[in-house]
């Protein structure tokens, strides 16, 4: 064999190595858009009304999506003084057998965030099987208008529960010594 015949086998070794790379990294940004498509059909599908749950091999379920905007009076006895506080926060609350630290809430509004964008995750509410979302919207502000309109709960290989979210406004009084 001669250094031209070495050198040409070299080169298609190359772009051998190119096409696989450039393979892999399609994969995955494939893999990366569709997940977010389909949350971001999913944010609009669960806005117009829809409700879907995953039933099957891996179980993602919304058992309750509200917007609780919140006006709370607490009168304090010994000093004889009022406190208003005025929130607004989502009550998110599931069932699922995904581990929950694979989950994602979405909004149109937010993608797994709260308050000032700080991280809100998913998190286990009590047993391994329920899960709960309860991200502060407004900590000084009784704002239904700072509530979405819709809830996505997803898991990492795309597996997707959606539902509308309804606006709860609550008055509560406490008396407090």
């Amino acid at each position: 064999m001669n250094t031209e015949q070495l050198e040409r086998g070299q080169g298609l070794v190359e772009y051998g190595i190119i096409i696989a790379l450039v393979a892999i990294i399609t994969a995955v940004a494939i893999g990366l858009v569709s997940r977010a498509t389909q949350r971001g059909y999913g944010v609009i599908g669960a806005a117009l009304g829809a409700k879907r749950d995953n039933i099957g091999g891996r179980v993602i379920e919304i058992t309750n999506a509200q917007c609780i905007v919140e006006q709370k009076t607490i009168h304090h006895q010994n000093s004889g003084t009022d406190e208003v506080i005025h929130q607004t926060g989502m009550w998110i609350i599931g069932i699922t057998n995904v581990n929950v630290a694979e989950l994602t809430a979405s909004t149109e509004k937010v993608i797994g965030t709260g308050l000032d964008g700080l991280p809100s995750p998913v998190e286990v509410n009590g047993d391994p099987s329920s899960f709960k979302w309860h991200p502060t919207l407004s900590p000084d502000t009784e704002d239904g208008s700072l509530c979405p309109k819709a809830i996505v709960i997803q898991a990492n290989d795309g597996t997707i529960a959606l539902s509308p979210v309804s606006v709860v406004n609550m008055t509560a009084e406490e008396t407090e010594q």
